[in-house]
């Protein structure tokens, strides 16, 4: 049979401590905390000596504790609107996994509910996103991402009334912590540039807005979860480009490419706060 019990002096932690004298069970009497170290050093790092004897011999041993700041995401869902957007920020992250990491107890949100913002303009050819929101759930791991937006004079053949334009905001392999929350739809119109073959306008170019706008459009709208490096907005930001949309012509005298990337700043959100987009 042995018997436990805990050695020491008044140097050490000892009084920190409970010892199953059965088991040789050594527990906290009180969780440690590390932005409130009770250790007698004030470090996080504590010492105890337990001794074990059998009746005859008696053992001693010194055990060492190291608490250490370890970051605790609470159990609910975060978002927070990020007050500026801009379509070149950077962050280098391989994973969702690694993108949530990075902001500890939630998500910036991109969230512009009052205004739309044009991200993408090539001559003439702009893409508005409305709404593009995004937020992570700690409880089930998982992403809720909502866009909505419109396409612009995208330039078609005057001539070609079977072309087709397609939206997409694919998915990737990380689909699994992906969610679709509806509406994620965008809306189109269109220029008439004539029978010639289209190129993307510039200045020079006078064109006129299709009266019926969906007549040649039609679109196919899933969603992206990617990561991507831009580059930084500031040296006190870091973002990742959450969703790519593209919008491309098939029409057989209609040739024209757009693409838009969706970013978000990353940092610690100020959780609850709404911060409405000027």
């Amino acid at each position: 049979t042995f018997a436990f019990d805990v050695r020491g002096n008044a140097n050490d932690d000892r009084d920190l401590f409970e010892l199953n004298t059965q088991t040789g069970e050594l527990t906290f009497k009180t969780a440690p905390d590390f932005e409130n170290p009770t250790d007698r050093d004030g470090n996080n790092n504590l010492s105890v000596t337990t001794a074990v004897s059998d009746g005859l011999d008696t053992t001693f041993i010194e055990v060492l504790f190291n608490v250490t700041d370890v970051a605790a995401p609470n159990a609910n869902i975060f978002t927070s609107d990020v007050q500026a957007f801009t379509a070149s920020v950077d962050t280098v992250v391989d994973t969702w996994e690694a993108y949530f990491a990075l902001v500890g107890d939630g998500i910036l949100t991109w969230d512009p509910d009052l205004s739309g913002i044009s991200q993408v303009c090539s001559g003439s050819q702009c893409l508005d996103v409305n709404r593009f929101f995004v937020s992570y759930n700690t409880n089930t791991q998982s992403a809720t991402l909502q866009s909505t937006g419109t396409f612009a004079n995208v330039p078609v053949a005057g001539t070609d009334t079977s072309g087709t334009y397609s939206v997409t905001f694919s998915d990737r392999a990380a689909a699994d912590l992906v969610s679709i929350q509806n509406p994620s739809t965008f809306a189109f119109s269109t220029k008439n540039l004539g029978a010639s073959n289209v190129l993307l306008p510039d200045s020079d170019d006078v064109v006129s807005i299709l009266s019926n706008a969906s007549a040649d459009v039609s679109a196919s709208v899933t969603i992206q979860a990617s990561t991507h490096a831009n580059d930084p907005t500031s040296g006190g930001f870091t973002a990742t480009q959450v969703g790519t949309v593209s919008v491309s012509g098939t029409a057989a005298n209609a040739s024209s490419t757009a693409a838009v990337t969706n970013a978000i700043e990353l940092g610690q959100p100020n959780v609850g706060t709404s911060v409405v987009n000027p």
